[in-house]
């Protein structure tokens, strides 16, 4: 019983029933919004200086699939080439007997 009376004082001795200023609501308004600002340049400028790195990476391997996509094309265009090769072959050897 004692304790809850030493809570039930203590919480009327600080409890606080003042509400802020109109001056000070704003002063805390401009801190949130300064925090935020801070906040959002610092973001931007890591994008900043992120972005270029990845868009040269993206250009690079774009370069490196279109290489590849060239040496599939001669690759296959050699294969119907030997292809081809074959069948006139394997067509020769039909023809004598």
């Amino acid at each position: 019983m004692k304790n809850f009376v030493l809570i039930v004082m203590l919480s009327a001795v600080f409890s606080n029933n003042q509400y802020p200023s109109e001056n000070q609501i704003n002063a805390m308004i401009k801190e949130s919004m300064q925090l935020i600002w801070e906040t959002a340049m610092e973001s931007k400028k890591t994008i900043n200086h992120i972005t270029p790195n990845v868009r040269e990476e993206l250009l690079e391997e774009v370069d490196k699939l279109k290489d590849d996509r060239r040496d599939l094309k001669r690759d296959c265009k050699n294969l119907q080439i030997d292809l081809d090769d074959v069948i006139k072959g394997n067509i020769k050897k039909l023809e004598k007997r």
